[in-house]
């Protein structure tokens, strides 16, 4: 493996990249770190037709332009933009866990502009197949969604949930329920499979609060059927209850 020192300058960074997050403190002893001794790691970087691409090692070369430094080590391989984003989503896992806000967005710009599926992108990263596709599915949902999502107000799997809902207003309603009411997964997953079996089948939807049937009580004697309002005790109708108070305010003389 061998490597280049190559100007600070030349390296280009991609729109679309996943990068590692640190803390204000780790941050901060990182650009101590830099300040002091240097960059001690290379970057992991391609070379696509006179360009240089960068795939690992955004901070660090931050931290050497603050620094000053005109060049920096790189290891260099062939390869394109889509190789950059491949490899950046093999990479992204090797310095902590990534955000799904960045990594839906490199998924999305395979899906795009490379027509990598699932399997394909899969294979090239290791990835399990049930996250990309939970991602590609985020990437088709309201724009509300994907900024809750990046935003870090919802996860990734509250995201995906809402995002199963085809219609664009549903999602948005069930957004803000999610929101307002701070759903768990577990919550979401489950409001949201009852809106989709009333999508499905809307004539099954229970009618309105106001429209309810009115509830009825039985009479204890004449078993008929009457408003519980209606009835006193044990219970019964008027009617009954009449006689039965006669029957007992003559038995007791």
């Amino acid at each position: 493996m061998q490597i280049e020192y190559l100007s600070v300058e030349a390296i280009e960074v991609p729109e679309v990249r996943i990068t590692s997050y640190m803390t204000d403190e780790v941050a901060q002893q990182f650009a101590l770190s830099v300040q002091a001794a240097g960059v001690m790691q290379p970057l992991h970087c391609l070379r696509d037709d006179g360009h240089i691409i960068l795939v690992d090692g955004l901070h660090r070369l931050q931290e050497a332009r603050a620094r000053g430094d005109e060049t920096i080590a790189c290891v260099v391989i062939p390869g394109d933009l889509r190789v950059a984003l491949l490899q950046n989503l093999v990479t992204s896992g090797l310095r902590g866990r990534p955000k799904a806000s960045e990594m839906r967005k490199v998924i999305g710009a395979l899906d795009a502009e490379y027509q990598m599926d699932p399997i394909a992108i899969r294979k090239a990263t290791g990835l399990s197949q049930d996250y990309i596709e939970r991602l590609m599915w985020v990437n088709r949902a309201i724009p509300a969604v994907q900024l809750a999502l990046d935003d870090e107000e919802i996860s990734l799997g509250h995201a995906y949930a809402i995002a199963r809902i085809e219609r664009p207003d549903v999602q948005q309603r069930v957004l803000d329920v999610c929101l307002t009411n701070r759903l768990t997964v577990d919550s979401l997953r489950h409001h949201v499979r009852l809106v989709l079996e009333i999508l499905a089948n809307p004539d099954a939807v229970p009618p309105a609060p106001g429209q309810a049937e009115p509830r009825l009580a039985q009479c204890h004697f004449c078993r008929q059927s009457y408003d519980p309002a209606d009835l006193a005790m044990y219970p019964m109708c008027p009617a009954c209850s009449g006689t039965a108070f006669e029957h007992i305010r003559h038995s007791s003389r």
